[in-house]
């Protein structure tokens, strides 16, 4: 008996892209793209086809494993459990502090909530705060708009210009590729903005390559070039916005061939991209996730946030 059965990729990506397994008498022959799907509309990435080899494959684990002598041995599901359960029983007759509960972000379903669930009822155990991913990106954000979701990715399509500041959706954002094509052949520019030529480059009308870990310079260039020509929405920045005046002083503390030198960028390439995004409006901004992974990457995320 051979069926469609409708899922869902499961890996660590913010595609989330939908699936057909086909399915052949129980075992899984393939994996293609859900033509009805609103976002990859039945396309997928060269990685999802070979997730099937990988579920049958013959060195897959399969059964609990216990390192003896230097050597990982296979034991039973009944032995690994008692293993663990003394443990955490030990644990938690000493201080349930001493326990640290680490989840990661491989396949965020309702079935790993119940691991979240598990421990809550365990007693006052160790949990993480955001990620070690994103999360200091995640927490600039927050402070910057509070608490949200991600943004609909069709509503880029109602960009005048978007601006990649680190992210490579050639490599890593499939369905955002569609979305690049439509406003390039409307006439609207797509910039790149990476210290690194990635394939994206070929996709942006122009590519700025900062030197690593000075993205806030660039930020703060563009803030005041914005303000000094009186294109910032003023009314905007007053009735929704905190800290404006504080702001202000962080952004002129320096002059535009200061921070020109903080990322090594020529100040008339930052002018030709404070043009375009006072001049193209509403601009999209979508970001990367190695922007996050330097020092003071909360100042980064804030400082293009602002």
């Amino acid at each position: 008996m051979t069926k469609s059965v409708k899922t869902a990729c499961t890996r660590d990506c913010p595609n989330t892209c939908s699936l057909l397994a086909k399915v052949d008498n129980g075992v899984v022959t393939a994996l293609v793209g859900d033509p009805e799907a609103p976002t990859n509309k039945g396309k997928v990435c060269p990685k999802c086809p070979k997730f099937v080899r990988r579920l049958y494959d013959p060195d897959r684990v399969l059964h609990p494993l216990i390192r003896c002598n230097g050597r990982l041995v296979k034991t039973s599901w009944e032995k690994a459990l008692g293993i663990i359960c003394d443990k955490l029983g030990t644990l938690l007759s000493v201080d349930p502090e001493t326990i640290l509960y680490y989840q990661g972000f491989g396949s965020r379903t309702a079935l790993k909530l119940v691991n979240r669930r598990f421990f809550n009822l365990l007693g006052p155990v160790t949990l993480t705060k955001g990620t070690i991913c994103g999360g200091a990106g995640q927490g600039a954000q927050d402070l910057d708009y509070g608490c949200r979701i991600s943004h609909d990715i069709n509503d880029h399509e109602n960009s005048g210009l978007m601006i990649l500041w680190g992210r490579n959706p050639a490599a890593t954002s499939l369905n955002l590729l569609p979305i690049i094509k439509r406003l390039k052949a409307s006439g609207r520019k797509v910039i790149l903005i990476d210290p690194i030529k990635t394939k994206s480059a070929g996709l942006c009308d122009v590519h700025l390559a900062p030197r690593p870990g000075s993205d806030a310079y660039l930020a703060l260039a563009l803030s005041r070039i914005i303000m000094e020509a009186g294109k910032a929405d003023e009314r905007f920045l007053t009735e929704r916005t905190e800290g404006l005046e504080d702001f202000k002083k962080i952004v002129f503390a320096q002059d535009l061939a200061a921070r020109a030198r903080g990322c090594d960028l020529p100040q008339e390439a930052i002018k030709s991209l404070a043009s375009l995004i006072m001049n193209n409006k509403p601009v999209s901004f979508v970001l990367g996730w190695g922007l996050h992974r330097w020092v003071n990457s909360h100042i980064t995320m804030r400082s293009i946030d602002a």
